[in-house]
């Protein structure tokens, strides 16, 4: 695998967080975000970071830093985890 994660705390009581260390910055990482997730980026802060949004997965970060964090919903974690990985392990190279 090209990343790694770890489990983190979370500040959502029906979610589990993830942290993952990718080999690209957050920017390039929203480059390559599927149509269904949506996105906002807030420039104004001295590290600007985005957030972005599926029906089920929440995902945040800097935009210049590799580390990104996932919430997935309790009730479907290991389905939703087990996809976004296998999508990590297809685009990032």
């Amino acid at each position: 695998m090209r990343f790694e994660v770890k489990k983190t705390n979370n500040c959502f009581s029906d979610a589990e967080t993830y942290e993952y260390k990718l080999p690209i910055d957050g920017d390039a990482f929203l480059a390559l975000l599927p149509p269904n997730f949506s996105s906002r980026k807030n420039l104004k802060l001295r590290r600007p970071v985005f957030f972005s949004e599926s029906e089920t997965i929440r995902i945040r970060g800097m935009l210049a830093f590799d580390i990104i964090r996932v919430s997935f919903p309790s009730a479907s974690l290991i389905d939703e985890k087990e996809k976004l990985e296998a999508w990590l392990g297809d685009v990032i190279v």
